[in-house]
């Protein structure tokens, strides 16, 4: 039988793991419903910060920094705290900053050198020790280290990895990089060491796209590491791969059109790809054609299937980039020739897209970043 001293010490000990519980659910439940802030950049100089109401979709502006240089586009450290911009100017530059938990103002901390010529993407490692640039202008690949302040020390020497860098690409290990190149028409296949920051040519050292003249231009990787979708900028094409994530390949791709059959391709290509979080759906956007593709994914092969087109009723001009929110409920497009911003709810039964408001943005927009507060 339990005396009276040890049911009383059972009891609080009940006691004190039912609190704790509730407060884990407690805590867990405001983070899902924590308004993120959204980052706004582009050709303009200056970096706008809004909230997102994870609720209704409703944005809010909160801010506007100067940022100087053509912050074109930009990745934020795994703490939250520093935001790097990849400036897409010759010679190229990569700059720090800090963010404000508050208001997303970002205050410089330092710069240093992309490595190469009009940097045109920028991607900081999950570790939150290097941070890479793709230089579309020299075709170089930057790395520099990320000190424990959040500002940036000396570049490791760029490696030239081919014509046209657009995009540096991490799979979820963080031990393998994809860049498409798409003056080469494919993807370079990398190894990285996270602790001395060196890439190393997989084998084999690149992944061809599925045409002459695709133009490989923005890869993402499937939630389940099986597959990845590759958007080609010349070709108005999506190709599907298969992804080798215990040796970082890819490999068998098939290629989709991004806009209908007999589309008039003057004028007409491609900028960025996504994949919902729940990996049922691909999305695309269409650079004169003005429009978000929409495609399901088959779960056992990974192979797409067309769903629709969104334009936001004519709303859409130039998506240079989209993004979705943490939840994958909205997508924000910026619209680089119209000065503003759209928000969608998305369908997350259908994949299909439904405008909810559109929002005024300095010029030139060409980045958007979904990240959860502080």
């Amino acid at each position: 039988m339990p005396t009276h001293q040890s049911a009383v010490i059972s009891r609080r000990m009940f006691l004190g793991a039912f609190v704790a519980t509730l407060s884990l659910i407690g805590a867990q439940s405001r983070a899902a419903d924590e308004n993120p802030f959204v980052f706004i950049a582009g050709y303009n100089n200056m970096v706008t910060c809004f909230e997102l109401n994870a609720a209704t979709g409703e944005m809010k502006e909160l801010s506007r920094s100067d940022c100087g240089k053509a912050p074109t586009y930009m990745s934020w450290h795994p703490s939250r705290k520093f935001m790097y911009a990849a400036n897409e100017i010759s010679p190229g530059m990569i700059t720090a900053y800090s963010i404000d938990p508050k208001n997303g103002t970002l205050k410089l901390l330092n710069e240093v050198s992309a490595g190469g010529d009009g940097p045109c993407h920028i991607l900081v490692h999950p570790d939150g020790k290097w941070v890479f640039t793709a230089s579309y202008g020299s075709g170089h690949i930057g790395i520099a280290p990320i000190n424990a302040d959040g500002t940036l020390g000396t570049p490791l020497e760029p490696i030239h990895g081919g014509k046209n860098a657009h995009q540096v690409a991490l799979d979820a290990s963080g031990k393998f990089l994809l860049v498409p190149f798409l003056g080469n028409n494919h993807v370079n296949q990398y190894k990285f060491d996270e602790a001395s920051g060196q890439l190393t040519p997989n084998d084999p050292p690149f992944a061809p796209a599925s045409a002459e003249k695709a133009g490989p231009r923005h890869i993402v990787i499937h939630p389940s590491g099986k597959f990845a979708y590759v958007i080609n900028e010349q070709g108005s094409t999506v190709d599907s791969f298969e992804y080798d994530k215990s040796k970082g390949l890819l490999s068998n791709p098939q290629s989709i059109p991004t806009v209908p059959e007999g589309t008039d391709m003057k004028g007409k290509s491609t900028a960025h790809i996504l994949v919902s979080p729940d990996g049922k759906f691909v999305y695309g956007s269409n650079r004169g054609h003005d429009s978000i593709v929409i495609y399901a994914v088959n779960p056992d092969t990974g192979r797409l299937k067309f769903v629709g087109h969104e334009t936001g009723g004519g709303d859409i001009k130039t998506p240079r980039d989209f993004s979705l929110d943490l939840t994958g409920k909205f997508a924000i497009v910026a619209n680089q020739a119209a000065e503003n911003i759209t928000v969608f709810k998305r369908d997350e039964a259908k994949g299909t897209l439904e405008k909810i408001g559109t929002y005024a943005v300095p010029p030139k927009t060409a980045y958007v970043g979904v990240m959860a507060k502080p």
